[in-house]
């Protein structure tokens, strides 16, 4: 049987260690303070459910506690305003798969997620009163635009 010698010990316990170092802590909504928890929850679930992992810019998402620095949404009066994926020249940000429910988003006023590989059914954006500019196109979304 062969024995872990100390000098390997110590390269173990280094390589443990650097490799927490790497991790990042998931944004946790309870902390956040420029927005409601509720409207950080939802962008957390656009995050997740079109793996944003893996977007092409997901700079801040996820990692922070300030979603307004989050690469593509902006905030006015501490509330959502627009999500916008649309990046020249880069058109699309590798978003795979649903978009989220967007009901707790009340004040967002542009949502821009075109160019991008989303499928399933379009959400019901009736409850949103103050989005004039949605931008679905180049997708592989299904159904009509709810009104």
């Amino acid at each position: 049987m062969k024995t872990i010698n100390s000098y390997q010990t110590i390269i173990l316990i280094l390589g443990l260690l650097l490799g927490c170092l790497n991790t990042h802590a998931a944004t946790d909504c309870t902390a956040v303070t420029e927005i409601s928890q509720i409207e950080c929850e939802s962008l957390l679930q656009l995050y997740h459910s079109t793996d944003g992992a893996n977007w092409i810019n997901n700079n801040g998402w996820n990692i922070t506690n300030t979603p307004c620095s989050w690469f593509g949404v902006t905030c006015e009066n501490n509330s959502v305003v627009s999500i916008i994926f649309f990046d020249f020249p880069q058109y699309n940000n590798n978003l795979v798969g649903t978009i989220p429910d967007f009901t707790s988003l009340l004040n967002l006023q542009v949502l821009n997620l075109e160019y991008n590989e989303l499928t399933g059914e379009i959400p019901d954006f009736s409850n949103l009163p103050d989005l004039p500019a949605l931008h679905l196109k180049n997708n592989k979304l299904t159904g009509s635009i709810p009104i």
